[in-house]
């Protein structure tokens, strides 16, 4: 029955960092289709906006890679205790003390790797959030609180792609009020 539930925590214990890290790779795959528009070389708000959104990206891969080795780390270590606890109960020479000490240091591991899989979720939402935050930067005027010309870019974008898929037309009107 111990086997059964050390085997249970182990999978637990993957299925989390498996979640943290297909979040993690989901933020970032997301980011780099959102790279791929052209950043005109002369607007440096752009080009600092597109600088810190690479470096969140790259925090968040970082990170990913950080949870996998912990993730590698603790199922070599759960592995290395079920063959302990294997070998004691096939030798008839385990102790009750010397189960439970090998239980006890598998449910630590656990606990270790459940508090860094948190940790590095909390990182992950605080990128993600950083991310959301520089998105909205660049799509409104800072001094104004309004929609800049990205954002417009943007909307026209979608506007044509949605009417063409749907066979409609699409108008644009446009008046320059500043002469």
């Amino acid at each position: 029955m111990s086997l059964f539930v050390l085997k249970l925590l182990s999978n637990l214990a993957l299925a989390l960092a498996s979640m943290a890290i297909g979040s993690a790779i989901t933020v970032v795959v997301i980011q780099l289709r959102r790279r791929r528009q052209p950043v005109h070389p002369t607007d440096q708000s752009r080009t600092e906006d597109a600088a810190r959104t690479q470096a969140a990206v790259e925090q968040i891969r970082q990170l990913a890679v950080d949870v996998a080795n912990d993730v590698g780390n603790h199922s070599e270590t759960m592995e290395g205790w079920s063959a302990q606890l294997d070998a004691s109960r096939s030798s008839g020479k385990a102790g009750v003390l010397e189960i439970q000490s090998l239980v006890e240091g598998m449910l630590d591991a656990n606990q270790q790797l459940h508090a860094r899989l948190k940790l590095a979720e909390q990182k992950i939402a605080t990128q993600a959030e950083e991310i959301r935050t520089q998105e909205s930067n660049a799509k409104t005027d800072a001094l104004t609180g309004l929609a800049n010309r990205r954002l417009f870019d943007s909307e026209l974008s979608t506007a044509i792609l949605s009417s063409s898929a749907a066979g409609e037309a699409c108008s644009l009107i446009i008046f320059d009020i500043d002469h």
